[in-house]
């Protein structure tokens, strides 16, 4: 048997009754630049069947929600973590504030510590398809640099910011205090 206890507070009791909820609807924002807050940031893997030829590599992804008119939309955004994609990563980190434009490292280890950042990002849809569907979600275009301001869109207060928050579980802790800066893991 697995070990359970990593499991976290939303998980289902397996003795227990699952409440019966109301499909939520998902929301797509328009094209456009957005103010963001972070909700889970997690290291993960790509690992692409053999006959793509391509390699695998670690990956970081970023489930983030934006406030729209129809009301907050949330996705997941990957970057992959290569040599070549350096500045992508880059990029994200300075549109969140964890890394200054004159910071030369950062330790992935804090990549957990990211979740409940707030920035500004262009937001773009991309289709795909699913069971035969097609689907839409939402993707990041371009990380902008920390305290730009969206153009052309409303700006988020910082209560409608702080109410997107609720749409991640678990609640994250705040930001700890930026530690000394480590050689990047690539």
């Amino acid at each position: 048997m697995g070990d359970f206890n990593n499991f976290g507070s939303d998980a289902f009791d397996l003795n227990g009754s699952v409440e019966i909820v109301e499909e939520t609807q998902f929301v797509t924002a328009p094209v456009g630049e957005y103010e963001y807050r972070l909700g889970e940031v997690n290291i993960g893997k790509y690992n692409p069947p053999v006959e793509s030829g391509k390699t695998g590599c670690f990956t970081l992804k970023i489930k983030l929600s934006v406030q729209t008119p129809q009301g907050p939309a949330s996705f997941t955004d990957t970057i992959f973590l290569r040599e070549s994609t350096a500045w992508l990563l880059s990029a994200f980190l300075r549109s969140c504030g964890a890394v200054t434009p004159q910071d030369k490292n950062f330790s992935l280890t804090n990549a957990q510590h990211l979740a409940g950042m707030t920035g500004t990002a262009k937001v773009g849809i991309r289709t795909y398809m699913k069971d035969g569907e097609e689907k839409t979600t939402n993707e990041v275009k371009k990380w902008l640099p920390k305290g730009t301001k969206p153009q052309g869109m409303p700006v988020a207060d910082q209560s409608s910011l702080a109410g997107m928050a609720q749409s991640f579980a678990p609640p994250v802790a705040p930001p700890q205090a930026p530690q000394a800066p480590q050689n990047m893991p690539w």
